[in-house]
């Protein structure tokens, strides 16, 4: 059975919404950043875990690549 074996990859990623929201208000603080999302509703620990989550995987693509 033949095997894929490519040359090059490029791995594109997509921003998450931590990244969104940081962006757009121009935050630099995390605690800032927690602060302005608390009081829209939003839950800052879980935009960040899937934050997280969402780079360990493209590591994890990444090192299976290699």
């Amino acid at each position: 059975m033949p095997t894929f074996r490519p040359k090059k990859v490029l791995i594109l990623s997509k921003t998450t919404r931590f990244e969104f929201e940081k962006r757009l208000h121009n935050i630099g603080d995390d605690k800032e950043l927690e602060n302005l999302l608390r009081r829209r509703g939003s839950d800052y620990h879980l935009l960040f875990s899937k934050h997280q989550s969402h780079y360990d995987y493209l590591k994890t693509i990444q090192s299976e690549l290699e």
